[in-house]
């Protein structure tokens, strides 16, 4: 027992002890300062105010500031200027770390497209309209033409008539041409050919043999009718 307590007790052993103690606390005190490093602990910096602001303009004030300018989505208002920063988040004012993502919603230079949905002859008014506010169109006119009421014929963009499913801008003019009830879709529609002439052959005709030529002068024609009649019933 006394050799075991004195082989415990001895400087190698004490060494060790000490050395693993110096090692955690190594450790424990190179993390937390690192963290600290790491999570800029005590950096203070404030957002600054970049909307209305040029995009360029705005990066290159936020880059010295140690802060990264993030685009997070596109607008579209003809009224802006091209590529200018029309919100921003976090907002001005607030306190950031360095490296801190600053995100923004820049004013594109041209109005974003959609696909327009078959609509002519697949659709109601009411639908066609529901469907066109949904996907953003806002520039919408109704153009009345004969047809059955309510229901859609054609659709125009700024003046041309669209295709199946096309690309269209959200800018565009749409003119949705609807029926105005003077139609129904039973109504039979009837088409004109174009008329057909028949050419008779020419037709030879040969004479009796025991046909005798009458001269009739000067008689008027139902006489001369008449006469053939009469004719006729003698033979």
């Amino acid at each position: 027992m006394k050799e075991f307590l004195k082989s415990f007790f001895s400087w190698k052993v004490a060494a060790s002890f000490l050395a693993m103690i110096v090692i955690g606390l190594s450790i424990f005190f190179g993390a937390y300062f690192s963290l600290g490093v790491y999570t800029s602990h005590g950096e203070q910096i404030e957002v600054p105010d970049i909307e209305k602001k040029n995009y360029k303009v705005a990066k290159r004030q936020l880059d010295k500031l140690g802060l990264v300018l993030v685009v997070a989505d596109t607008v579209y208002n003809k009224r802006l200027p091209d590529n200018i920063i029309v919100k921003q988040k976090p907002t001005a004012g607030h306190i950031v770390k360095s490296g801190r993502n600053i995100y923004v919603v820049i004013n594109s230079a041209h109005a974003p497209v959609k696909m327009l949905p078959r609509l002519a002859d697949n659709s109601s008014l009411r639908e066609a309209l529901a469907q066109l506010k949904a996907l953003g169109f806002k520039r919408v006119e109704v153009q009345y033409i004969a047809g059955e009421k309510d229901w859609v014929y054609a659709i125009k963009a700024n003046g041309k008539f669209v295709d199946e499913n096309p690309w269209i801008s959200l800018d565009a003019r749409l003119v949705v041409q609807v029926g105005d009830g003077t139609r129904d879709l039973g109504d039979s529609v009837t088409y004109t050919e174009t008329p057909y002439y028949y050419n008779e052959p020419e037709r030879t005709y040969s004479e009796p043999e025991n046909y005798e030529e009458y001269e009739y002068q000067g008689v008027e024609n139902d006489e001369i009718n008449n006469l053939l009649n009469m004719e006729e019933l003698n033979r």
